[in-house]
């Protein structure tokens, strides 16, 4: 039970001390109708109005720059990002995105919220969440979390630019006093390549096969195309097929091809 109640302030904030003699601070939100309850952390009663009157300052900062000091649950405190998103689809402007996008958006945020705990208030998180956390007592990242569930390095990589984006919009609406969210940062060794990107940007066998046939075959035919030799043309689609052909065969992206080709022509 409160215990030695004193106004300070002016009334505009209490201090009173718990069953073990602890000096606490009470204060009336009026913008969002609760009282914020602290401990103080001492038994010094001078001590304790000198830290009361600081965290008012703090409280009453933070309301001002309209921030809630009254988080929701996470669950419920990504709404508003998801409604906006909800809003963009088929718009018509630079912000529409397609349904299946904000699905994929909407996905990544339950993931988080797996994550995070779907019971923990957004006001108890800070900026680096994602790369520490305790689950079930046990210290974590949103990386192992995630790998342990099976999810591709890519995937966890969206999965996160997903989440900074959602509190960034937050932040500006004063939902979190989180401004940008802190990624984890990448060991540049093989077990963190992301083989299923490579795999997806790799031709198989058979995949080469078509794709050297097409060019070597009935992208120049002749007859196909109703060119002849003498055709710009046909120059043209054999230039376009030593290129693409070099390119496949040397694994070179379209710059250093550029990078290869000026040198050539400087070297003639």
């Amino acid at each position: 039970m409160p215990q030695n109640e004193h106004e300070i302030l002016g009334g505009k904030a209490i201090i009173f001390t718990n069953d073990f003699d602890i000096w606490q601070f009470r204060s009336w939100i009026r913008e969002e109708k609760k009282h914020v309850r602290k401990s103080l952390k001492t038994k010094d009663k001078h001590q304790a109005i000198a830290l009361a009157e600081e965290l008012f300052i703090q409280l009453s900062a933070r309301v001002q720059n309209g921030e809630k000091l009254f988080g929701e649950r996470i669950e419920l405190a990504i709404q508003p990002y998801l409604n906006e998103k909800h809003s963009q689809i088929g718009l018509g402007d630079e912000t529409t995105i397609v349904q299946g996008r904000y699905n994929t958006i909407a996905t990544h945020l339950r993931h988080f919220c797996d994550y995070i705990g779907r019971d923990t208030k957004i006001n108890d998180l800070d900026s680096s969440m994602l790369i520490n956390y305790a689950r079930d007592s046990e210290q974590t990242n949103y990386t192992q979390f995630r790998k342990s569930e099976g999810a591709a390095d890519t995937t966890i990589a969206n999965e996160m630019s997903t989440v900074g984006a959602c509190f960034n919009y937050l932040h500006e609406r004063g939902h979190t006093p989180i401004r940008k969210v802190q990624f984890p940062k990448k060991n540049k060794v093989m077990d963190d390549v992301d083989r299923d990107e490579i795999r997806r940007q790799t031709f198989t066998r058979e995949e080469y096969k078509q794709f050297t046939t097409a060019l070597t075959q009935s992208y120049v035919a002749l007859k196909k195309n109703n060119l002849k030799e003498t055709d710009d043309e046909w120059f043209d689609r054999q230039l376009a097929r030593h290129y693409f052909q070099f390119a496949v065969n040397s694994g070179m992206r379209s710059g250093e091809l550029s990078v290869v080709m000026q040198l050539e022509q400087l070297a003639a």
